[in-house]
């Protein structure tokens, strides 16, 4: 593939390559899961369902693979004399490298499948990125399904990140789908774009909190010492002037005592009772 650098050494009595092979291949696909026995009899029934081969299958992650992948083989030259330990020899491919801004968070991911599993080596398969090097690297010496490995790594002062395929060992291993994508982080709420509907509340900062306003309700307008009205889209309108008092009307002035008119004496009718 353009951009990718294949690697190998081999000081000892082996054989190695890296090639793109079909993926339709046996070695490649995961073979088909075996259905389950049929059970026959009152007392082989389960008390709770049991998932079947198909349901299974439906909830185990299944890798995307293209029509072809990388494939990884370290082989030993002579049948009759295999070497026990491989210090020497190794098959690797480096990936293009990825461009970010530098301290950009960034998920490195693959899927990786090593069916005959990897011997004569300590380390057996070794995925490692340039961030995190070969001591922060996913070691595998047998995997028979394909599984999704993903590694976190932060961007160096160099702005660039690429990944690492190497075998160490003899037996072979395939790899497919491998991605450098950032952590785009959130939009923040002050950065959403303006939709139709009811305003949506200002943004008020408190601490290292973001809280939004809430908006506007009856108990506003009645909060003293300055009371306040808004409208339905939450814009605040000006208070109604109150009206101004009427002026106090004159009260009567009252006359003085000396001048003051005698009451009337209301003479008294005898009824004819003696006491």
């Amino acid at each position: 593939l353009p951009g990718w650098i294949p690697r190998r050494q081999l000081l000892d009595n082996v054989t190695g390559i890296a090639a793109i092979v079909n993926s339709n291949s046996e070695r490649v696909a995961d073979p088909p899961i075996a259905p389950d026995p049929v059970r026959v009899g009152r007392y082989d029934r389960p008390g709770r369902p049991i998932p079947t081969a198909s349901s299974r299958k439906s909830v185990l992650p299944q890798p995307p693979l293209g029509r072809h992948c990388l494939r990884l083989f370290i082989l030993a030259s002579d049948p009759n004399a295999v070497p026990k330990a491989l210090e020497r020899s190794f098959v690797a491919v480096d990936s293009p490298a990825a461009e970010f801004a530098p301290g950009t968070w960034v998920r490195v991911s693959f899927w990786a499948k090593a069916p005959g599993g990897v011997y004569s080596s300590a380390d057996g398969v070794v995925v490692y990125d340039t961030a995190g090097g070969e001591p922060l690297s996913v070691r595998l010496t047998y995997q028979g399904e394909w599984k999704q490995f993903r590694l976190y790594r932060q961007v160096p002062a160099s702005g660039k990140i690429g990944v690492t395929f190497a075998l160490t060992g003899l037996g072979e291993a395939f790899f497919d789908d491998v991605r450098i994508e950032p952590m785009i982080p959130g939009v923040a709420v002050s950065e959403r774009p303006a939709v139709s509907g009811p305003a949506i509340p200002p943004l008020e900062r408190r601490g290292d909190w973001t809280l939004p306003k809430p908006l506007p309700g009856k108990e506003d307008e009645r909060t003293l010492p300055f009371p306040r009205r808004f409208g339905k889209d939450g814009a605040e309108e000006p208070l109604p002037q109150p009206r101004p008092a009427p002026p106090p009307a004159d009260k009567p002035k009252e006359k003085a005592k000396g001048n003051e008119l005698p009451l009337p004496t209301v003479p008294t009718i005898p009824i004819g009772i003696k006491k």
